[in-house]
């Protein structure tokens, strides 16, 4: 696979830092899935349904599996994409591996606990940064108070190790984990094709044509004073996975260029031919509406991303 290498001066200008873009020559091709199909049994690892209070005295639903043994073990909460509110026989199904994707049981397999969480859908998004003066600032993205108290009761548990859980979020899930991160200190935080716009201030696309590529689109404007704060307020490393076929493309590069103005430590990792999701490949969608299938990037993106946190979440 050919890799291309980007760099941008200016964010190393601005920063000191060497910060980079890599491309992956990815086809697009799809691949049979069926090793990332149900490949970790229950009986070698249980499935937990978990309904964990929030703040508002409301309970949200998440399931968890963990690895053999006592621990302590690192453990990621994975946030999925829109809608909030997809109940627990959603997150069996994923934490199952019934769809075929294979982010759950891939870093199950990896020695992580694994937490799926949901988040309401019908909570309000409001305006402003989450690092406000106010102490009890509300995040730009409500939903993550959800996420939030997930991520407390992981905590609690005396098999995780506090020190080294991360956050992944793909699409809705994405603006979420950042809301998580800036709230919270994580280890690491995975970003698959986030829909940033509440974490930057960022105004929505104008409906339009559905493009093959949206490379060379430009991003939609932002509220620098957003961005600013809530990027100072993250303490983590991030990876950004995200394909040319999607429309939240120049958003997750506006995305990247102000972690890394900002001083953060940040890879962007762009997948030619990906489809929106495509790191999480199958999700259990209807395959006519939302087609996700098990394709090369999915595949490429998977090992990265493993490499990637075994040297952060070391």
């Amino acid at each position: 696979m050919r890799v291309t290498i980007l760099l941008i001066g200016i964010a190393m200008a601005v920063v000191g830092l060497s910060a980079e873009i890599r491309v992956h020559e990815t086809s697009g091709k799809q691949l049979p899935h069926t090793g990332y199909l149900e490949v970790v049994s229950q009986s070698e690892s249980p499935l937990q349904r978990l309904y964990v209070k929030t703040g508002d005295g409301l309970y949200v639903a998440a399931t968890m599996r963990k690895p053999r043994g006592e621990g302590p073990f690192p453990a990621m909460l994975v946030l999925h994409g829109a809608p909030g509110g997809r109940g627990m026989e959603q997150l069996v199904n994923w934490s199952l591996g019934k769809c075929g994707g294979p982010v759950w049981e891939g870093l199950l397999q990896e020695g992580y606990v694994v937490v799926v969480g949901d988040y309401r859908g019908s909570l309000p998004s409001v305006s402003g940064p989450v690092a406000a003066e106010a102490p009890a600032a509300t995040p730009a993205n409500a939903m993550a108070t959800d996420a939030l108290a997930i991520l407390d009761h992981m905590r609690s548990l005396p098999f995780i190790d506090t020190g080294r859980i991360g956050v992944y979020g793909v699409s809705l899930g994405g603006d979420v984990a950042l809301h998580v991160a800036a709230r919270a200190p994580v280890r690491a935080l995975v970003l698959g094709a986030p829909a940033a716009r509440n974490f930057l201030g960022a105004q929505r696309y104008a409906s339009g044509e559905r493009m093959d590529d949206y490379s060379n689109q430009p991003p939609p404007p932002m509220d620098a004073a957003v961005a600013k704060a809530n990027v100072a307020a993250l303490g983590n490393e991030t990876l950004l996975l995200v394909g040319t076929k999607d429309a939240l493309l120049p958003l997750t590069k506006l995305l990247y260029q102000q972690l890394i103005s900002g001083g953060k430590t940040a890879e962007l990792h762009i997948y030619r031919n990906g489809y929106h999701d495509f790191p999480m490949g199958p999700q259990c969608h209807d395959p006519v509406r939302f087609p996700q299938p098990f394709i090369d990037a999915t595949e490429h993106s998977l090992g990265l991303t493993m490499q990637w946190l075994k040297r952060v979440m070391r």
